[in-house]
């Protein structure tokens, strides 16, 4: 991975079983950024996959502007110098 981002995937995995926790085994199943959700007729998948859903949108971990760092925060002088 580029960047550093050695764990990444490990990482965004962690995070989604977070967040889908209580549907893991209950007809979903995730894995990385893949969520299968299953069932045998189409009325019993519609109401699983609102649920992921509606889950996914209201968690705080899944806010996209939560992963950006924010600018303000980094100033030259918060950060230790390398050189000497």
């Amino acid at each position: 991975m580029p960047f550093g981002l050695v764990n990444a995937h490990a990482t965004f995995q962690t995070m989604m079983n977070e967040i889908l926790r209580e549907f893991l085994d209950q007809g979903v199943v995730v894995y990385i950024d893949d969520i299968l959700i299953y069932s045998q007729t189409l009325e019993e998948h519609i109401i699983p996959v609102r649920k992921v859903l509606s889950s996914a949108k209201t968690d705080p971990a899944s806010d996209p502007s939560a992963l950006r760092p924010d600018a303000s925060d980094a100033s030259p002088a918060s950060h230790a110098s390398c050189a000497s």
